[in-house]
């Protein structure tokens, strides 16, 4: 139930520490009984002391939290429910600070406003369509196996990008939705999604890291913002379904193999604001016939366009 602020009086989300209203500390649910407390160093429910958490660095193994599963998130017996809290979505930990477990069956999912970290494998028994992500979330495990087949079609919608980090790398016709306070797509973010096959990047987006898209296997194209100024290093390395991508006039470097591998591309124009595209940034790109280099580029690097072995017309 909501929390009421005793300086102000507003209403506050059950698992706030202050409130929304006047910052005023409201204090925290104990993680070891749930009991809420206004302050101080001992829950005045339980007597277990309050730790403050390195969010950053903390465990993503659900074990390290109490639920009882093998180490590829298996359940092994019935959950002690006087130990976690669940809702509509799945198993929380207490203090609601950390998602275990999906609940089976439900198609929609959003993780509670509030929630710190995601543990490893916490949708792989789920049936879930979709998965909201707020923008609490510091943290999500790996998500290796990701349910398989019983994922059939999955939306995500992330507020902060490393919430995302492959985080569905196995699932089958995935479909990204990225909220618009991410300002960097960063190294790895959707490595070896194989199943990835199309992604909306909001105009906050600035830089595509190194890596970000490499292997997307499946991903047929891509629309990149104008807000976007380095396309990095092996970002779209391997993407070898990708026919066609727009790169706008704000991008000034394609960096190193870029595109390497991308053998779908059929044809690629350079915007007037590239002044270099580095090394093999478009090497093995087998399908690709034409290609269009403005005045403003000053350097073509070692092999950018080697194994090219469509290209019929440059300018």
């Amino acid at each position: 139930m909501p929390i009421k602020c005793n300086n102000c009086g507003a209403e506050n989300a059950d698992n706030a520490k202050f409130c929304c209203e006047c910052g005023g500390e409201l204090g925290y649910y104990c993680a070891m009984c749930g009991a809420h407390n206004i302050k101080g160093k001992y829950c005045n429910q339980c007597g277990n002391e309050h730790v403050e958490v390195d969010w950053e660095t903390a465990s993503t193994d659900p074990r390290d939290y109490g639920l009882n599963i093998d180490k590829d998130g298996h359940q092994l017996r019935n959950i002690d429910i006087s130990k976690v809290y669940q809702d509509e979505s799945g198993i929380y930990t207490l203090d609601r600070k950390v998602f275990l477990q999906g609940k089976y069956g439900v198609e929609d999912i959003s993780i509670r406003n509030g929630t710190r970290i995601i543990c490893d494998n916490a949708f792989r028994s789920t049936l879930a369509k979709r998965i909201f992500i707020p923008d609490t979330v510091t943290k999500v495990g790996r998500m290796e196996s990701c349910g398989g087949k019983t994922m059939p079609s999955v939306s995500v919608l992330c507020s902060n990008i490393d919430d995302c980090r492959t985080l569905f790398g196995s699932c089958s016709n995935l479909h990204i939705i990225i909220t618009d306070s991410v300002t960097e797509i960063r190294e790895y973010a959707f490595a070896s999604c194989s199943s990835l096959q199309s992604i909306t990047i909001p105009d906050s987006v600035t830089v595509i890291d190194e890596n970000a898209f490499s292997g997307c296997s499946s991903l047929q194209s891509i629309t990149i913002p104008d807000s976007v100024t380095t396309i990095k290093k092996e970002a779209f390395y391997g993407c070898t379904s990708l026919q066609s991508i727009t790169i706008p006039d704000t991008v000034t470097v394609i960096d190193e193999k870029a595109f390497y591998g991308c053998s779908s591309l059929q044809s690629i124009t350079i915007p007037d604001s590239v002044t270099e595209i580095g090394d093999r940034a478009f090497k093995d790109c087998s399908s690709l016939q034409s290609i269009t280099i403005p005045n403003s580029v000053t350097g073509i690097y070692y092999h950018a366009f080697a194994g090219c072995t469509s290209l019929q017309s440059i300018t």
